[in-house]
């Protein structure tokens, strides 16, 4: 995705159904020779209240990450990598679905 694509997702579709979803970083590490830094994290979502239809661990979900970034001889990022867990994913498809629909938008997320 561009960094357009990326924020239309975030703003359109997503803004209205989560209040957060903070990624906490685990393990970073530093490549300098190859200027590349990794990042493994977890993030979790925090759907807002009014989109849930029930309470209790149904809502739940902590995702996995892997972030490969490319740094440029300034030290700006020139690339990002993301690696997650597919499977996990679909769950979490399923959940911002569920919560669409229950916001009274029909679509998919992405």
């Amino acid at each position: 995705m561009t960094n357009d694509q990326f924020s239309a997702l975030l703003t359109n579709n997503l803004g209205p159904i989560l209040a957060h979803y903070p990624i906490t970083a685990k393990e970073i590490h530093v490549n300098e020779a190859g200027r590349q830094v990794t990042i493994w994290a977890t993030g979790v979502p925090e759907f807002r209240a009014e989109v849930k239809d029930g309470e209790g661990t149904d809502w739940e979900y902590v995702g996995e990450y892997i972030f490969i970034l490319d740094v440029d001889e300034e030290g700006r990022i020139d690339r990002i990598l993301e690696f997650l867990d597919s499977l996990a994913t679909e769950r979490l498809g399923g959940l911002i679905g569920r919560a669409m629909k229950n916001l009274g938008k029909e679509g998919k997320a992405w």
